[in-house]
């Protein structure tokens, strides 16, 4: 039994797949669901993305501090936002996301419309339209449309990003197919046109999202795979064009619902093509007619394109495509590495990390689109550092499945170039290009059309020969039986991501699903904070549940990680108990050190002057401003913090001027600025409190400053009084020796530097003695290693003097091997004693102490051009020489130095393997044996 084309067939499965997308995602259309993680930075707070008048800005890249260059995405959202109101009445309240997410299911929807097109012409391009056909393509769109895989890239706003991206990928290849695999003959305006639109729709979707940029690939695969999807060849003609014939009726068969349908034009344009291979045969139906594919020439190839055959039309077809991915990729990464950005954090893992963390991963997404168990916002994935056997399993997995898609090309070439789909698509988010959450879902959105092409029509195809071969017959049930299992799959799926959507609809609902799919999140544990925090606030009149709010959100702020210091003080904050909420704000600080809650914290204390002269206000805003001051590189930025911070400490010491912490912090600084001057005055004033009068910290600090002062007699006096001053426990009184001897070393003092290290060790054996310190071993090192400097810097170029530096090193070395401190000081002794071959032993045993501490890298490389010169310039070995800068260039290949050095041995090489000729020395004349004679 055949199957004809069925006109209400094709129609109705744009319709159900809009409906089945409406049916899916309907719980979550309201206004009340909340905007998520990028979405408050994205749309909420950026008030550029929320007006058409910013269109310049977007388009020049010049937004703040973006991460990525998507002009087409920021133009879509600002028109949305735009065209829904949000930014006519005031533009800082909350834009309205029932707009924003009807877009994206609009978007959604003519995705897989769209798909269901491609894949509709995929398998009819050599068997003829059918019944059998439509169903299976529809079949593959609407289970698009209801994949709970999918949801997140239509419910999260900024996951916009994929969603877009992949309608006008499918868009650009749905254009691409009409050029490449005509229904019929098209003249040279149509080809314009759709080839044309093609580019832009390419264009649209890599200004959208970069991972649009294999789009010409998958045509490429696309064009060398097409004779297996048409099932016979054809070339274009090269007979001269027609005379104008009259249009034939259209065939009650032929379906006219497809844009590339339309009968064989009688236009003057137009240019037949002819078969030279005959068709299938059994697999045509009755409903059938012959297909004519190619394109019209658009100028003077017509010749070469037969010659070549179909893959150079491809080439020349696709080169436009190839050029425009390029350009546009260029751009961006010019805009990208152009523009300032500020803060940009390392990512914690390297290009091979981050791949081999991606292979498990992508195998999880695989599971992800057939078990939806465990759809999640943040998923938490360690870093694969090394190969595993997780890693192995999951990379043979993908690998089979890769070689599957080779395998299929002959027999089931539409799987198999649905397999080549999904991994190309994953090629730009999930291979060697390190990005932030090596685990997104939205990411899923793009390869879900090519897992879908690749599963969907196999398995209804399989279902369908399994019931002819058991009644021995193709019949009306072949067709409805494969569409009644799919149909409930499809009402299974619609029921999973509508109660998906459902959680979204609501931000405690979203954040307990995102808990209970990962436990480990501190994205959930956060938001629900934030959740409690609000509905304590909006209780102010019911003190019972507002304090269990509270109490809930900070439990979830302690289970966090990711402490928001913002929740600990804002109960305190809102009902103006401003002394309280700064305190529990700093806690929070010093806890998590978040900078940017700590300037938060300073905005809002500056927006209550009112209430800045409340002495814990002004104390806490000092220190905690001190305290991340302390990061800061810029000087001048730097400097202007210092001020704002001696100014709230001086305001504070007026009306609490016995606070020995607030004195410490005033005192240190001025010692941060170096403005030892001030420094000396502000530990004065310390001291003239009664209670602070004989402190050993503030003692020790005017010594310190005395030090700096250059006035070393009063300094020495000032430490005297430290040690006397109360009562100083015996490791107490050893600090202070370190410290103060560390500090005449550094200030030229040698010999008095040296007295006070003899101090050190009578005090070091009289506490190893007692047995009353466990950390001896320390301070001994510390110890030697300190006399180790002063006495190499009084030694000079005296070798005696040297040996004893030497001597004292190996003993620091035997109680810390891996001292990076005392190797630097052994080297540097033998070097200034001329010793190289012992210098050299020490940095080969250097060497392979720091290879095993990657945090040492530059150290490392220090060493490897160390050696680099001695077997140069002491030993003529250039080679090694070579060897040494070569492993240095293997730990950093950039750097130009090691570059630049590794040249210059190299000439030293070349210069010394061919010297120059010697010249001849020219005889000398006596002059007195040819002075006339007298």
């Amino acid at each position: 039994m055949s199957h004809t084309p069925n006109h209400s067939v094709y129609w109705a499965v744009p319709i159900a797949i809009f409906l089945v997308a409406l049916a899916s995602y309907a719980p979550a259309l309201n206004n009340d669901a909340p905007f998520v993680l990028d979405d408050h930075h994205t749309i909420v707070d950026r008030k550029e993305t929320r007006s058409p008048v910013d269109l310049k800005r977007i388009w020049k890249g010049t937004l703040s501090e973006e991460d990525y260059y998507r002009p087409m995405l920021y133009t879509g959202l600002a028109l949305n936002l735009w065209l829904q109101g949000d930014n006519k009445t005031n533009p800082d309240e909350k834009p309205q996301i029932l707009g924003l997410r009807f877009i994206n299911l609009l978007l959604h929807a003519g995705t897989w419309i769209l798909v269901f097109s491609i894949v509709l012409r995929l398998l009819d391009a050599g068997r003829g339209r059918s019944t059998t056909t439509t169903l299976a393509a529809g079949v593959v769109a609407v289970i698009g449309a209801a994949l709970p895989a999918c949801s997140q890239a239509v419910l999260y706003i900024s996951a916009r990003s994929s969603l877009q991206m992949t309608f006008f990928v499918v868009l650009a290849f749905r254009l691409y197919m009409s050029v490449r695999m005509p229904r019929s003959v098209i003249t040279e305006r149509q080809l314009v046109i759709r080839y044309s639109g093609m580019l832009l729709a390419l264009a649209a979707a890599i200004l959208t999202k970069e991972a649009a940029a294999v789009t010409p690939v998958i045509f490429l695969v696309f064009e060398l795979m097409r004779s297996r999807f048409e099932q016979k060849i054809t070339v274009i003609s090269s007979e001269p064009e027609p005379e104008p014939v009259e249009k034939p009726e259209k065939s009650e068969q032929a379906p006219s619902g497809d844009s590339d349908e339309s009968p064989t034009v009688g236009a003057q344009h137009a240019v037949p093509l002819q078969s030279d291979a005959e068709p299938a045969g059994d697999d045509k139906t009755d409903g059938e007619r012959e297909e004519l594919t190619g394109l019209s020439d658009p100028g003077k190839k017509t010749e070469q394109l037969k010659a070549a055959g179909g893959l150079f039309a491809a080439a020349l077809a696709l080169s436009p495509a190839f050029f425009i991915s390029g350009a546009i990729l260029a751009l961006q990464a010019y805009l990208y590495f152009s523009i300032e950005r500020h803060g940009a954090p390392m990512l914690p893992y390297s290009p091979w990390q981050y791949f081999l963390t991606e292979i498990p991963v992508i195998a999880r997404y695989i599971q992800l689109y057939i078990i939806p168990i465990g759809l999640s916002i943040h998923h938490v994935v360690p870093v694969v550092k090394s190969i595993s056997p997780g890693v192995i399993a999951a990379g043979v997995f993908l690998l089979l499945l890769l070689c599957g898609g080779f395998v299929l090309v002959w027999k089931r070439p539409v799987a198999a170039f649905g397999i080549f789909w999904f991994f190309l698509a994953f090629v730009p988010t999930s291979s060697f290009f390190p990005i932030w959450d090596p685990m997104f879902e939205h990411r899923m959105y793009f390869p879900a059309v090519g897992f879908l092409i690749a599963v969907v029509p196999a398995v209804f195809y399989g279902i369908r020969a399994y019931e002819m071969r058991s009644t021995g017959r193709e019949s009306l049930t072949s067709v409805v039986l494969p569409s009644m299992v799919f149909g409930l799959l499809a009402f299974i799926l619609i029921v999973v991501t509508a109660l998906r959507a459902y959680d979204w609809s609501s931000e405690k609902r979203f954040w307990k699903a995102t808990e209970k799919a990962e436990p480990k999140s501190y994205y959930a544990k956060t938001g629900l904070a934030r959740v409690a925090m609000a509905r304590a606030n909006e209780n102010n009149d019911n003190p019972k549940v507002r304090q269990q709010a509270l109490d809930e959100s900070l439990k979830y702020i302690e289970e966090s990680r990711d402490i928001w210091a913002e929740y600990l003080g804002e109960e305190r904050w809102n009902r103006k108990l401003y002394i309280k909420a700064v305190v529990e704000y700093a806690k929070a600080l010093r806890r998590t050190g978040n900078n940017s809650g700590a300037l938060m914290v300073l905005q809002r204390a500056e927006q209550h002057r009112g209430d800045e002269r409340v002495p814990e206000v002004l104390y806490q805003k000092g220190a905690i401003l001190r305290e991340i001051t302390k990061d800061i590189k810029d000087p001048k930025k730097k400097k202007n913090n210092y001020l704002i911070v001696l100014n709230a400490f001086d305001r504070y010491l007026n009306m609490r001027g016995k606070d020995r912490n607030a004195h410490l912090e005033f005192i240190r600084t001025f010692r941060d600025l170096e403005d030892y001057e001030n420094m000396e005055v502000a530990v004065n004033d310390a001291l003239r409190v009664p209670e602070l009068r004989k402190n050993r910290n503030f003692l020790f600090l005017r010594t310190e400053a005395l030090i700096h002062l250059k006035r070393f007699a009063e300094a020495e006096e000032t430490f005297r009084d430290t040690l006397a001053s109360g009562e100083i426990k015996d490791t107490l009184e050893w600090a202070y020796k370190y410290k103060y001897g560390l500090m005449l070393w550094r200030a030229g003092q040698y010999e008095s530097a040296l007295n006070i290290s003899w101090e050190l060790t009578q005090l070091t054996q009289q506490l190893e003695e007692s047995g009353t310190d466990p950390d001896i071993g320390t301070k001994k090192f510390m110890e030697l290693m300190l006399k180790a400097k002063i006495k190499s810097s009084l030694a000079g170029k005296d070798h005696q003097k040297l040996d004893e530096v030497i001597e004292l090193v190996k003993k620091a070395l035997e109680i810390d091997p891996k001292s990076t401190d005392a190797y630097n000081g052994l080297i540097d002794a033998y070097f200034r004693k001329k010793d190289y071959p012992k210098m050299r032993e020490s940095l080969l045993v250097y060497k392979d102490i720091l290879k095993n501490e990657p945090e040492m890298r530059d150290e490392l490389i220090k060493t490897y051009r160390a050696l680099s010169a001695i077997a140069a310039e002491h030993y003529g070995k250039y080679e090694e020489a070579e060897r040494w800068l070569l492993r240095a260039l293997e730990e950093k290949p950039d750097d130009e130095a090691l570059k630049n050095s590794l040249n210059l041995i190299k000439a030293k090489a070349e210069a010394a393997k061919n010297p120059p000729p010697k010249q001849p020395e020219k005889k000398k004349e006596n002059p007195e044996k040819n002075a006339p004679r007298k």
